[in-house]
This record gives C-alpha cells, structure tokens and sequence, in this order.
C-alpha cells in the first residue's frame, strides 16, 4: 500500500488517521502547535490545563458530544460599541476583502462551548493518533516525481491530504500554472491577545467594537467557571484586531491593555495572570470563484494531492462541518 502522507497535523487531518483504516499514514507539519486548536498549554497553578487560542461555540450540544466531549450552555450578553457598519469595516479591512463568513459575528448565536477547551479535546485527539510525526518546513513539492523536501530531506508520497492552508501548500508547487492561483486567495488576520484574568464573570460576554480609534474589533469574556467547575473567580478575555503581518508591532498588545482599561473590561494590568499574543495569518478567509478552486482541485488529484480541511479546501468551516466531512470520507 502506497505511503499516505497528512500533510499538516490539523484537526481534520486527526480525525482522519483515528477513524481510518490506512496504517502507512505519516504526519508532516510545519511545527507541532501548528493547528488552531493546539491552544496554550498553562504552568499556573489553577486546574485549567491549557487555554484555547481562540474561542470556539458550536450550535448544538451533539456536536461537541459526538467528539467525546461536554457540551457547556451559555447565556451570551452581546453588546455593540459603535455601529454593527464599523465593525463590519474592521474586520474586511475597509471594505477590501470579501469574506466568505464573519464566523466572530456568529458568537451572537453559538451558544455551546467545551468544558475543558477544545484544547483538551484536540490534546485528547491527538494521542490517540500514533502515526509519525515529521515537523519542518516544506520546502518544495515535486508533483512529477510525487517527492515533498522537507527540511532538505526528500519524502516519497503516494498520495498527500493537504490541510496546510492552501496559499502556503500553493507557493511550494513547482508547477507555475497552479501557483498563479495564488493572488486570488485573501484573507484578513488577526492579532489576538488572550488574557486569564482574576476576575468574576456570571455568564458569557462578547463586545463588538465598531467605534473608531480602537484597534479591537470584539472581546470575548469566558467565566473560567465553564471551562473548570468550581473556578469562578477567573476569567479568560480573547482580544481580536483585525492587522496585516506588516502592521504587526510589538506596542500592539500594550494598546489592547489600554483599550480594554478604556472599555472598562480590566481595571489593572495586575489583574492578569498569564497572557499570550497570537497572530492569526488566515482568520478570515476571503471568497473565491468556484471554478478558480474546482481546477486547483481538479489538477492535484492529477498528481494524488487531494484537498481538506478548512484552510486546505479555503472553506468556512464549522466544527460539525469538518466532522462530517472526514465521516464522508471514512
């Protein structure tokens, strides 16, 4: 049987090698925290084991059942700072990028979260799976002689399912034609800080910032109390600022400490016991024509490379999305 090779260690591609029946699977990434749902693993002495990078709900309790974990219903209390159209402004940066779906904007609705973190649920995932791991930077793919260079050295593929995001997998093609595809693929990023705080949250709180002279576009604050029973007098507070990778500075995350001081979401900056900043490349994925995507499909299952996932595919994607389909391909 030829060699099946998971290129990026993502949620999808997890679900994939746990269910499959495809014993010569190897996983290859770029870094083991690659997927969003890796998350912050914590030394702090609190009963939380890991902190996700990014808030996650799902619209119905089975879906986080069906992965083995316990669904937490939330009361969410969703207020507007400015206007829904500034908002909306910051996070297509002025209008310049069609997204596919404002998945932040859908926290008004999403009420389901994981007790625990989808952290623990990706760490749980994770050790189930036991195929290799090789972690380094793919340098190149070879299609005409099925060869992924990794880190200088050369692996053999007889069929690749790519979950990398696809502009990425795309820039390491030697082909010319299907690397053209490239500059259609945009997206907006995210610099998001998140914060555990001592704080006492009664239910959840998400603030949309469309106010102008903030660099924050929304903040969710999550009782830690849903995470971990008995926990309530922490919260953990995620920050999304809508930025390019060449805006990235480092006084950045200072000027969220301020605005959240200014929103009155922090008192003091020692009210926070750990905190992380994170950039986000892909939060956003920008829509593309169908037929743009049908022939970067088309033309790598010429080759065996074959597309999942929702940075694989450059789909919006749901949790109960991607369960679905690795269960179709199953």
């Amino acid at each position: 049987m030829e060699e099946l090779i998971l290129l990026g260690e993502s949620f999808t591609s997890l679900l994939y090698a746990a269910g499959s029946s495809h014993k010569e699977a190897k996983i290859v990434d770029i870094w083991e925290g690659g997927s969003l749902l890796y998350g912050w693993r914590l030394t702090v002495p609190t009963s939380l084991k890991c902190l996700d990078r990014v808030p996650i709900f799902c619209s119905e309790p089975n879906h986080i059942e069906e992965l083995g974990g316990e669904p937490i219903a939330t009361e969410p209390n969703i207020s507007f700072i400015g206007s829904e159209e500034g908002y909306r402004s910051k996070v297509t940066l002025g209008n310049e990028v069609e997204i596919q779906r404002d998945w932040i904007l859908e926290y008004t609705r999403n009420r389901y979260y994981a007790r625990g973190g989808w952290c623990s649920i990706f760490t749980r995932l994770r050790s189930r799976v036991k195929a290799p791991r090789v972690y380094g930077e793919l340098q190149k793919i070879l299609l005409e002689d099925r060869v992924l260079i990794i880190k200088g050295s050369r692996i053999k593929y007889g069929v690749v399912f790519n979950t990398l995001p696809l502009p990425y997998m795309l820039s390491k093609l030697a082909d010319r034609e299907l690397s053209n595809y490239l500059g259609t693929l945009r997206y907006v990023s995210f610099y998001i800080v998140s914060l555990l705080v001592k704080k006492t949250l009664s239910s959840l709180k998400v603030t949309y910032v469309g106010k102008r002279g903030y660099s924050l576009a929304a903040v969710v604050e999550l009782p830690v109390n849903y995470l971990v029973s008995g926990l309530r007098n922490y919260a953990v507070v995620y920050c999304f600022v809508p930025t390019t990778l060449g805006k990235l500075r480092a006084e950045l995350f200072q000027k969220v400490l301020t605005e959240l001081r200014k929103l009155r979401i922090i008192e003091t900056y020692g009210a926070v016991v750990v905190e992380r900043g994170y950039f986000e490349r892909y939060g956003l994925l920008g829509a593309i024509s169908p037929s743009y995507i049908n022939h970067v499909i088309k033309e790598l299952r010429r080759h065996d490379i074959y597309l999942g996932g929702r940075l694989g595919l450059w789909q919006e994607k749901t949790i109960h999305d991607i369960t679905l389909s690795v269960r179709a391909l199953l």
